[in-house]
């Protein structure tokens, strides 16, 4: 069987995202790309991922790199992922020994060398594949694309826990609504005058949460472990909220890596939020032009102005970000890493 190894070939044009994470580690939806693509493995007949190569910048702190590839058995071949591909499929894991995998972006997103030392190769860009086939398949290729393709995603991944999570749903003081599944772990909280809204999409709350008296949440959700939600909070559609993050105020179509803070009134939409990232009281985001038109900004300070594709369109902020009560960010804002507003 061949050996799974994912390796994170983030660039600069989705710095915000990587810039202390591999790509692979990104959250894009529940879960983040690196617990997806492992799951789908094994659905195709692997047995998960062997290993996770992060960029050399990252090894010292994160504590992989290229060489853990010295571990692979001799005489059996690696089968290389990219820690872009948000959703899977099987034709990623099923090429032949020597064949590459194509998006439809040109960018090799798979590759099965024979050996470990043709796997180094591929990865220090001196080798190509024999042949390659192009699939469509969707990748992060700007920080926007995560807040673009998080709806499919995310239901993808909450359909995948519901299978997996037993309700031990409160029922005498908590409204749910609609046929969708909602699954709440033993451990979380769920305070009186709640509602769960299941009409459109799964609610999943795991592990050690809490969510606050006169709440909303409203599927497709996720909310991680313990996290807690406000009282008085509206957790709208398409939103996913990693773990020990606080949320107040309304946060809709968006995505907190973890360990963030936003406890306040204020509104979050069509994001993508960082780790440790504080937003002051108060504090909103633009989703929506005044045109109603396409959403363009700009990936880094560096970067031309660029047509995301998108009508809504909130904000990037990266790791560590630091928000002021009152702040108002322009629609298409992208904050980078350490970003005091």
């Amino acid at each position: 069987m061949a050996q799974l190894v994912v390796f994170d070939d983030a660039d600069e044009a989705i710095a915000v995202l990587t810039d202390f994470r591999s790509v692979q580690a990104v959250r894009t939806g529940a879960v983040t790309t690196l617990e997806r693509i492992g799951a789908a493995a094994q659905e195709f007949g692997l047995a998960g991922v062997d290993a996770s190569i992060v960029r050399t910048p990252l090894a010292g702190m994160i504590g992989e790199g290229i060489e853990v590839l010295d571990g692979v058995p001799s005489g059996e071949s690696v089968m290389l992922v990219s820690g872009r591909c948000l959703q899977p499929k099987a034709e990623l894991f099923s090429c032949a020994v020597g064949e590459g995998i194509r998006s439809n972006t040109g960018r090799v997103v798979a590759y099965h060398a024979a050996d470990a030392s043709q796997a180094r190769m591929f990865l220090q860009r001196k080798r190509e594949p024999d042949s390659t086939r192009t699939i469509d398949v969707v990748t992060v290729e700007r920080p926007w694309d995560v807040v673009r393709h998080r709806m499919v995603i995310l239901d993808h991944d909450l359909k995948s826990m519901v299978g997996m999570m037993a309700s031990t749903l409160p029922a005498e003081h908590v409204v749910t609504l609609g046929d969708e599944a909602v699954r709440v772990d033993a451990t979380a909280v769920i305070d009186p005058c709640v509602v769960l809204d299941a009409r459109i999409g799964p609610v999943v709350i795991a592990a050690g949460a809490s969510v606050g008296a006169h709440s909303t949440v409203q599927g497709p959700a996720f909310i991680g472990p313990n996290t807690v939600i406000a009282a008085g909070a509206s957790v709208r559609s398409g939103t996913s909220i990693g773990p020990y993050c606080k949320v107040g105020g309304e946060v809709s179509a968006s995505i907190i890596q973890g360990y963030s803070n936003k406890a306040h009134d204020g509104y979050l939409g069509d994001s993508w939020v960082g780790e440790w990232v504080n937003i002051g009281a108060g504090s909103d985001t633009s989703n929506l032009l005044n045109t109603y038109g396409e959403v363009s900004c700009r990936w880094g300070p560096r970067a031309e102005r660029e047509k995301t594709g998108l009508r809504y369109l909130g904000s990037i902020i990266g790791d560590h970000g630091k928000l002021a009560i009152g702040t108002r960010l322009m629609t298409g804002t992208v904050l980078g890493t350490a970003t005091m507003s």
